[in-house]
């Protein structure tokens, strides 16, 4: 005899559940502990999910002296040229302020982003200016600009190395 449950098992199979015939056929009945495990575990299983799906915000994502790599010995133009294509393709409006600065400002429904860019012929930098609709507050931000501005380092690279 078990001495948890006070009924008799037979070697080799749980008490989590029993089997008793009814009216000719097989009902499988599961314990009360074992309808409080599963709703335990699924309540849980659900908080974790949600709580994952909820985090909406990240460290602000800054590109810090990325070198500027290209076949050959780029110029300052060629760098801008560069920047300002990459982002154009990716649906930025980039606009060169000065030489070795260009303001990239991108709009996607009722989001916008400004990121600086400041570059010179060895490093190039992405920082964050201004946002709207993003959550920006105290270093975090909506967790898709970081996105952003990492598909335009990609494409700022990409277009170094076709220079």
């Amino acid at each position: 005899m078990n001495s948890n449950s006070g009924r008799f098992s037979r070697p080799g199979r749980s008490n989590f559940s029993q089997v008793r015939k009814q009216s000719g056929r097989s009902v499988k009945l599961i314990s009360q502990q074992a309808k409080r495990s599963f709703i335990g575990v699924a309540f849980l299983c659900a908080i974790v999910a949600l709580g994952a799906g909820c985090a909406t915000t990240a460290p602000i994502y800054d590109v810090v002296n990325a070198p500027v790599v290209a076949p050959r010995a780029a110029s300052m133009d060629d760098v801008t040229k560069a920047i300002v294509r990459a982002g154009a393709q990716l649906g930025w409006q980039m606009t060169p302020e000065k030489p070795g600065h260009v303001v990239g400002r991108i709009a996607l429904r009722a989001h916008t982003a400004v990121a600086d860019i400041t570059h010179d012929t060895k490093v190039f930098n992405i920082k964050y200016r201004t946002s709207t609709n993003l959550d920006e507050s105290g270093g975090q931000i909506h967790k898709n600009y970081n996105g952003w501005i990492q598909n335009l380092e990609k494409g700022i690279r990409a277009q170094l190395a076709n220079l």
